[in-house]
């Protein structure tokens, strides 16, 4: 088990800001540093046996017993994610965008988008709390969805993309970086060929990627005697049409002023 810091960022790595999808929690019963989030998923392809595997693979990757610290001199503690899940029918996604407050709830759609889609591989908004996870990207056995979820939490894609020499990929490596032959899609061919970039099935959880969470930073506060927690992000709480056209809370605010007309509006929207 390796222990490291949380405060030493891995600047050769990603790009981040304080902010995430998230809730993140000091348990001094336990001793553990929490990552509570939950993901509430619609379109036409949330169902439990797309979801859950997607939910599994996050807390299974996550939660490799790695030790931290928030700061140098604090104690050193377990970190823990704790991702659940829900299905929302789309007709009432509206409604929820509306009203939530709360960025420790992530709404993102399941759904395989049309030939036409602006979007056209999994995406999850950086620091927010809105994705569009594509099923046929082998959702919960790709690493795809502990990558959606590091955006999420604020990582972003690791420059340069080339990890040739450098062994196991790290999770947020993006499609089309460089690595050594035995994490490509094709083990045969020199990089850069076709089938020679990462195979995302490769992808780990590397300790500097934790290191960058900076979860120091955070203004926590006692929620219980033994446990002070600390909200991560914004909640955009953007939602997609199936072709990749969507709108951020506040757009949709504007749009009917919070109007029963503008939720019908957006309901229908979605439905098409």
């Amino acid at each position: 088990m390796r222990h490291i810091h949380l405060l030493a960022l891995a600047s050769s790595m990603m790009t981040l800001t304080v902010f995430a999808s998230s809730e993140v929690c000091i348990d001094h019963a336990k001793n553990e540093i929490q990552i509570n989030a939950h993901y509430i998923f619609y379109g036409s392809e949330a169902r439990t046996e797309t979801a859950r595997p997607c939910i599994d693979e996050i807390n299974r990757m996550v939660n490799i017993g790695a030790q931290i610290q928030l700061n140098k001199k604090g104690l050193w503690r377990t970190l823990v994610a704790k991702v659940t899940h829900s299905i929302l029918p789309e007709s009432d996604v509206a409604g929820f965008a509306l009203s939530n407050t709360n960025p420790k709830y992530n709404i993102v759609r399941l759904d395989n988008p049309t030939d036409k889609s602006r979007v056209d591989v999994s995406e999850h908004s950086l620091n927010g709390n809105s994705g569009y996870f594509i099923v046929a990207n082998k959702l919960g056995a790709s690493t795809t969805c502990t990558h959606e979820f590091g955006h999420g939490l604020g990582l972003n894609h690791p420059v340069p993309c080339d990890f040739r020499g450098k062994g196991v990929p790290p999770v947020m490596a993006n499609r089309g970086c460089y690595v050594d032959q035995q994490f490509q899609y094709d083990t045969t061919v020199r990089a850069g060929l076709k089938g020679g970039t990462i195979n995302p099935n490769s992808r780990k959880l590397h300790y500097k990627e934790i290191q960058a969470l900076n979860f120091g930073d955070l203004d926590f506060k006692w929620v219980s005697q033994d446990k002070e927690c600390a909200l991560q992000g914004h909640a955009q709480n953007r939602i997609y049409h199936r072709d990749g056209t969507s709108y951020t809370r506040s757009q949709l605010k504007s749009m009917e002023s919070w109007s029963e007309q503008g939720l019908r509006f957006l309901k229908t929207h979605l439905n098409k």
